[in-house]
């Protein structure tokens, strides 16, 4: 989401100072997968900066979070949450047998006792594949939740399931 194009310079340049990242895994191998990091920009106008960086953290009018101190998370983290996608998606027969493949992009809600709600596909591949990224989702053990000043809050999830033959 842009906010200027200077800021979003400045964005991707701070991006790129970052050191190398510990790769997603999926069976063991090492794969490409996407990762969303918010970026605040905020005047500093002689403070802290909190007052503004707490502004922008009120929720939306479902009670959900965008902007959070505290992201929520996966038992285990990132790593364990490839895996459990691993060990758990059934490949629909009917994508196998058409060779249909693809990432299946879903978005859900984590509660603030961590359990996922209200998924949706953001974009699909195929039904079939759709619909069982839903279902494994569904079937996630509780996160932790995103936490704003200490607190659980509801978050928004965005995350992409890989399907290849």
């Amino acid at each position: 989401r842009s906010v200027s194009p200077l800021l979003d310079k400045e964005a991707l340049r701070v991006i790129g100072l970052l050191p190398k990242w510990i790769p997603a895994k999926q069976k063991g191998q090492a794969v490409r997968s996407r990762f969303t990091l918010p970026i605040a920009f905020s005047l500093n106008g002689g403070n802290d900066g909190t007052k503004d960086h707490q502004a922008e953290m009120k929720p939306d009018e479902n009670g959900v979070y965008n902007l959070v101190d505290e992201p929520a998370s996966f038992p285990g983290g990132m790593a364990n949450c490839l895996k459990f996608l691993a060990e758990n998606i059934k490949y629909p027969e009917d994508c196998k047998k058409e060779g249909i493949q693809g990432r299946v992009i879903a978005q859900f809600l984590i509660d603030k006792d961590g359990s996922i709600k209200d998924v949706k596909i953001v974009r699909g591949v195929h039904p079939s594949l759709d619909k069982e990224s839903i279902r494994v989702i569904e079937s996630m053990p509780r996160w932790t939740p995103g936490k704003v000043k200490g607190e659980p809050v509801k978050t928004k999830f965005t995350l992409p399931v890989a399907f290849k033959i």
